[in-house]
């Protein structure tokens, strides 16, 4: 079972920067916590979750897409996506929980914009895959 998961809940539009900040403050842990408990109390606590694919496009119709702005903007938003993904590979590890994270970037639209600098970490991806 592979699930996409947005990086936020609720309506933010993409260049709304407040919800990061709002994000890395932990507004938004518990939805993750339970998000977690109940895809384990469902049965699918050893789910693939694909969290804010296409976060590198340009269009900006997804509240995470980081792609915004000149390069120092798209910099630091890029900073604040792995940081929350960090933060939310965390919050998601619950009891009976096995999640396979799928770190998934556009590769066409993409303006030439180099998705490795929104790169989590080796400890917090496990399957790398591309939406075209």
């Amino acid at each position: 079972f592979e699930l996409g998961i947005p990086m936020f809940p609720g309506n933010y539009a993409a260049d709304d920067d407040a919800k990061w900040d709002a994000a890395l403050r932990g507004e938004f842990d518990a939805h993750f916590r339970t998000l977690a408990a109940n895809l384990v109390a469902a049965g699918f606590g050893r789910a693939k979750l694909r969290l804010a694919w296409e976060f590198n496009g340009t269009g900006g119709q997804f509240p995470w897409h980081i792609q915004l702005g000149d390069a120092a903007r798209q910099q630091a938003l890029a900073g604040k996506f792995s940081s929350f993904w960090q933060r939310i590979h965390g919050l998601m590890r619950v009891r009976g929980a096995a999640f396979t994270w799928v770190w998934c970037p556009m590769v066409s639209e993409c303006g030439g914009y180099d998705p490795a600098i929104a790169w989590p970490g080796d400890a917090f991806v496990d399957v790398v895959s591309v939406d075209v």
